[in-house]
């Protein structure tokens, strides 16, 4: 489920921390029992591929690369079975981390056979100034990415999690 899927990325890039999930802000017991479930320092190792799959040119999630946000995630792209056989419909997927130096959210974005649309103009977040029309491809990293990223950029200022990349 979604909510399994949050968890998951919640425990990858806190430190390896087991979880309880929740929609509510709250302040944690510091006499809670923790119970760690990776080895130190995969986390760290994780958050930084995580980065990578967002900030270099070689990665799947350039569109979600809002300066300031550090923002860290996997794109996934599964064509639907119906009937026993693959279909060119799809499911997309982007779960991200933000910010990856000190990862305090994970968003989740499903998008459930969404469409192409010739005339959607896309803006790069990197400053290159490159813009695209048309959705060229119907994947993940031209769909749920994108709309990760804005959301990041609407809720990003809300929660305060601006960093540099240079702390």
């Amino acid at each position: 489920t979604p909510l399994q899927l949050a968890k998951g990325y919640s425990i990858i890039s806190n430190g390896g921390w087991d979880i309880k999930p929740t929609l509510i802000k709250r302040k944690f017991k510091k006499n809670l029992q923790k119970k760690r479930i990776l080895k130190e320092g995969v986390s760290e190792q994780i958050n930084l591929i995580l980065r990578k799959i967002v900030n270099t040119k070689e990665g799947t999630a350039n569109l979600a690369n809002i300066e300031g946000y550090e923002i860290g995630g996997k794109t996934g792209t599964a064509q639907k079975i119906i009937n026993g056989v693959y279909s060119r419909k799809k499911i997309n997927t982007f779960a991200s981390i933000f910010p990856t130096s000190k990862p305090k959210y994970v968003l989740i974005v499903i998008l459930d056979e969404p469409k192409t649309n010739s005339e959607y103009i896309y803006n790069t977040r990197d400053g290159s100034g490159v813009i695209y029309k048309g959705t060229p491809f119907n994947t993940a990293g031209w769909t749920s990415v994108e709309v990760t990223g804005k959301i990041i950029e609407k809720i990003g200022p809300i929660l305060a999690t601006k960093y540099s990349e240079a702390n």
